[in-house]
């Protein structure tokens, strides 16, 4: 059975499921319409960064800097890497045993220090990598 998170649990409906990522879909064509009103009505870089230091002071805007840098983006790439690693061993393991998680945070972990490491090569050999993982 195929099974799909929908927030609140999971459903084996299909329709449901699409129903799910059409809304969320349309919330993130929103908040990126937002998102170029401002970079045009500012005409600045900066990113969200410049637009909360502009509309709540310096204060604020470095405080968001600081939380995107310490817990924002650790966390993004923390769900990513265990995310691939559920996936690669749910093929040869079952991931709700003992053994299984403990499988999925040292390929959690690894896939973590690859993508370091692929980053600190050089940014040619990152875009093809990028290129073949996203092919593949």
């Amino acid at each position: 059975m195929f099974l799909l998170h929908s927030g609140k649990g999971y459903t084996s409906n299909m329709g449901t499921s699409l129903l799910i990522w059409t809304i969320s879909g349309i919330v993130c064509l929103l908040g990126a319409l937002c998102f170029c009103e401002l970079a045009i009505a500012l005409k600045k870089t900066g990113s969200w960064y410049l637009f909360i230091k502009e509309a709540y002071g310096d204060l604020a805007g470095f405080c968001s800097i600081w939380a995107q840098t310490l817990v924002l983006l650790p966390t993004g790439i923390a769900v990513v890497s265990v995310t691939i690693s559920e996936h690669v061993v749910e093929m040869f393991a079952d991931i709700s045993s003992n053994q299984g998680q403990w499988l999925v945070k040292a390929i959690a972990i690894l896939t973590i220090f690859v993508s370091f490491a692929t980053n600190c090569i050089n940014t040619s050999f990152t875009a093809k990598v990028q290129t073949f993982f996203s092919i593949t």
